[in-house]
């Protein structure tokens, strides 16, 4: 349940990442996040979402695709942070 949840957190971002929208980006995520958790009835663990968020720009802004950074990013957190 939780990896669902974790992959559905960011669907709605957006396509590109110019520099002046990371901090929206970012925020974005950490909100969709905190849905996400709050949905599958999850409590995350402390720096979880910082983690997937950082993880997620940094995919987006070395060039992967928002599903690649997506689903690597949902991956990585779940395994780092089992909840």
């Amino acid at each position: 349940m939780l990896p669902l949840a974790l992959t559905l957190l960011l669907s709605a971002a957006p396509a590109s990442t110019p520099s002046s929208d990371n901090g929206m980006i970012r925020s974005f995520c950490l909100v969709a996040f905190n849905a996400a958790m709050e949905s599958a009835g999850k409590t995350p663990p402390d720096g979880m979402g910082d983690y997937t968020c950082s993880c997620f720009m940094e995919r987006l802004t070395g060039g992967a695709g928002i599903e690649e950074s997506r689903a690597q990013c949902t991956q990585e957190a779940a395994r780092r942070f089992p909840v």
